[in-house]
């Protein structure tokens, strides 16, 4: 867990990735302290018998970010305190509680270089302190937004050419003012997936414990599925009742026996990363659904300088819902025909690979 040391004291480098929360460091440099000339402080309060600091300086040791973000105290001891003490944003302050400073790196290359250190005068503060910001990140997991996912690409060449053709017709023919179909919300033919279970994953711990959950779950899909099965996919639906106000709206998965074997692999990875703490009970509901989305509200973006799909999405707005009444007036049975899954892959969201599909960080193979 430590993972160096230091002459003036313990320096830990805990992989604590990057955990939602920002914590605060206080350090202070040593300075000759210098004697007071009036009985009171510039900001009006009275000053004790051997205090050094006014209420402003006290206040904000025991404070979180709610009040720091606030505009500090104008006056004369805190401009003095600020002057020696390095303060970092914050969210929580464990450090108080160890007697411990944490300094998070301030650029990508500096998180890469040395991640988030943890000093403490002994090696039990720093171990105390790392066991501290372990149970806030878990209290706080989750509020965290989700990571990655599991999921089954449906980027097979039989397929994608079909799907292309598709959203390359939705782009042209009914994307418009009237339907409020922006060719941002259309997904990439790529990118087409069904996904199983969604996590969070914010240490390099929990990323190895989820790659290595899936390769256990291989067992699993030897036993369920066979080299003869083909998915099958038709028809265009929506996740709610009225088609003209939509966010989501995905292609169908034919209710058969193939679909029955999906749903119990859905089932045994669910109870794998439940088991594993990696996931809840909450965050396997609904996931019986299997759906691969091709358009979503979420991605729209405002126009861009660039005509790339890459570009259009850099700038993400509020969602706006769609109509897709005519779509399904059309393409509501399209057929997309049979097909051979080929893999199951634990993803990252949002990076790309080099086919365009999502990276992966574990992937194994369907007989």
């Amino acid at each position: 867990m430590l993972s160096s040391f230091a002459s003036h004291g313990y320096i830990a480098n805990p992989t604590l990735g990057a955990t939602g929360s920002r914590y605060v460091s206080f350090e202070r440099f040593r300075k000759k302290k210098r004697p007071l000339k009036t009985r009171s402080w510039a900001c009006g309060t009275k000053r004790r018998q051997g205090s050094t600091s006014c209420r402003c300086v006290r206040s904000a040791l025991s404070t979180t970010s709610s009040s720091l973000d606030r505009k500090p105290p104008h006056c004369s001891s805190w401009r003095r305190y600020n002057s020696t003490v390095a303060i970092t944003t914050v969210t929580m302050y464990p450090t108080q509680e160890t007697g411990t400073s944490i300094k998070v790196p301030k650029t990508k290359k500096e998180e890469e270089a040395e991640g988030i250190v943890v000093r403490g005068l002994n090696e039990r503060s720093v171990v105390d302190c790392k066991h501290r910001i372990d149970y806030i990140v878990e209290k706080s997991r989750d509020k965290l937004p989700f990571t990655h996912f599991v999921g089954i690409p449906l980027d097979m060449g039989s397929l994608t050419p079909k799907v292309a053709h598709l959203l390359d017709d939705i782009k042209q023919n009914y994307a418009n003012e009237k339907t409020k179909i922006h060719p941002s919300v259309v997904q990439r033919p790529e990118k087409l997936h069904l996904t199983l279970l969604v996590l969070r994953l914010y240490n390099d711990e929990d990323l190895q414990r989820a790659a290595r959950v899936l390769r256990e779950i291989e067992d699993d899909v030897k036993r369920i599925f066979n080299q003869d099965d083909r998915l099958k996919i038709k028809g265009i639906s929506c996740m709610n009742d009225d088609p003209s106000i939509v966010n989501v709206a995905y292609l169908e998965v034919v209710k058969d026996i193939m679909q029955q074997k999906v749903l119990e692999l859905v089932e045994a990875v669910s109870q794998r990363y439940i088991l594993s703490g990696l996931c809840t009970s909450r965050d396997v509901e609904g996931n019986r659904l299997l759906h691969a989305t091709i358009l979503n509200s979420k991605w729209r973006a405002t126009e861009a300088d660039s005509d790339s799909d890459d570009d259009l999405r850099t700038k993400k707005v509020e969602r706006i819902p769609f109509d897709i009444t005519e779509l399904l007036e059309t393409h509501q049975d399209v057929d997309l025909g049979s097909h051979k899954l080929m893999r199951l892959e634990l993803s990252k969201m949002g990076d790309r690979g080099e086919t365009g599909y999502y990276t992966a960080v574990q992937s194994i193979p369907f007989p």
